[in-house]
């Protein structure tokens, strides 16, 4: 019956889930278009539609008091997704979080921070669902401070019971929920959240999307002081939570000029070390060991290369954001600024709107897309740490684009906020 967040469910999977049950929460998170859609009855109509009738069927539960859901998603760390070379310890996490709702504000200027920044796209889509439906369908990811526990131990107790819910999705992780009432646990953790901030990890366009549907209320809504579309439903997960596992995203070049790749390794001499690599293994454990230097690894079917920024080039200006620590402190911002802009030619603007780029997170995805002659090029990536996804937040930096994947996804369907 769950799912992933809707941006990262491939058409072929979508139609798995839609087969698998009629009460899959495909059918509300991302319907179906058809060719007869009209303004009055298309996949937004008919979202809203399914969630009336399964509130009739008795499908949903109301919850009648305050409260939490304490969250655990049990995981193997997917190990080549991560670029570890195959004779690592396979590793099995747990992630710890709670679903919650938490009061809207606007990004940056109180104490919720973002990294990234959105597409007016994926907010219209989802703005048009959160119209008809009126409700926050899938929660935001974000993380918090817990240096003393304080979070953690309040709901310690709360979690000796039976979950209320015990499933495992497609990929093998192991989802559990707890419903947690009790009016002394909430006051504990409310009191701990007074002085923290919350960084925005997976949701950013969701969550730009509640502000303006907040907005669109209050236009023709009395602004009552608490307003249920005041606030959004959020999932937070600490800082230093060992499961809060980050995957890289790497980058598919298409649709250039030939002659862009012709001196493209001997130009890029300019700012980086360059090693040929006599295979794609040799060149994943290059990039595994590597991750504590900016290095990226170059996929094209006359080779494989590992390039390491010379690392005066991080202090020298060549950077043209303003703050210009976060950024050369990122592999991602390197191969942007540095690889697809100046050496490719591919402007800021083609980047942002993903014209000759794609993005996947497998590493076995880009070789064999280059291989296949679909690519032109792949650009393998380590992952970003936690760390410098909150350095950029505090700098109110913004990443570019895929910067993250954190891996697992909050799944959607279990719980949802009602407006």
């Amino acid at each position: 019956m769950i799912i992933p967040p809707y941006d990262v469910i491939p058409p072929e999977k979508r139609e798995i889930f839609y087969g698998r049950d009629p009460y899959n929460f495909i059918h509300l998170e991302l319907g179906r278009e058809q060719p007869q859609d009209t303004l009055e009855d298309n996949r937004y109509t008919r979202a809203a539609d399914t969630l009336r009738r399964w509130w009739q069927e008795g499908m949903l539960i109301r919850d009648e008091e305050p409260g939490f859901y304490y969250y655990a998603q049990e995981f193997q760390l997917p190990k080549r997704d991560l670029l570890m070379p195959d004779n690592a310890t396979p590793q099995r996490l747990r992630r710890e979080s709670f679903l919650c709702r938490v009061r809207l504000e606007t990004l940056g200027w109180g104490s919720i921070f973002p990294h990234e920044q959105t597409l007016s796209k994926p907010k219209e889509d989802r703005l048009l669902l959160m119209k008809a439906c009126g409700a926050n369908l899938s929660p935001i990811l974000a993380m918090y401070e817990d240096r003393r526990r304080e979070v953690r131990t309040a709901f310690a107790n709360a979690v000796q019971r039976p979950p209320a819910l015990d499933v495992t999705d497609d990929d093998g992780v192991r989802h559990q929920m707890w419903r947690v009432t009790d009016s002394r646990i909430l006051a504990r953790v409310c009191e701990a959240f007074h002085p923290l901030s919350l960084y925005l990890l997976d949701g950013h366009h969701r969550y730009e999307t509640a502000l303006a549907y907040r907005d669109w209320r209050r236009q023709t809504d009395s602004a009552a002081e608490e307003a249920a579309f005041d606030y959004v439903l959020m999932c937070l997960t600490a800082t230093d939570d060992r499961g809060l596992v980050v995957l890289p995203t790497h980058r598919l070049v298409f649709g250039l000029e030939p002659s862009r790749f012709r001196d493209l390794l001997a130009c890029a001499g300019e700012f980086f070390f360059h090693q040929a690599c006599s295979s794609s293994e040799e060149l994943v454990a290059g990039m595994f060991e590597g991750r504590k230097r900016r290095v990226i690894g170059v996929v094209q079917t006359s080779g494989y290369h590992l390039l390491t920024l010379k690392e005066p080039l991080v202090r020298d200006g060549t950077f043209a954001p303003p703050l210009q620590e976060p950024y050369g402190k990122l592999d991602i911002a390197i191969l942007h600024a540095l690889v697809l802009d100046r050496l490719l030619k591919i402007s800021q603007e083609d980047q942002r709107e993903q014209r000759s780029l794609s993005y996947v997170k497998g590493v076995d995805q880009v070789f064999e897309g280059v291989r296949s002659g679909r690519f032109q090029a792949g650009f393998l990536l380590n992952p970003t740490p936690v760390s410098t996804v909150r350095a950029f937040a505090e700098a109110r930096a913004f990443m570019p684009q895929k910067s993250t994947y954190f891996y697992p996804k909050v799944a959607a369907g279990p719980v949802f906020y009602e407006f």
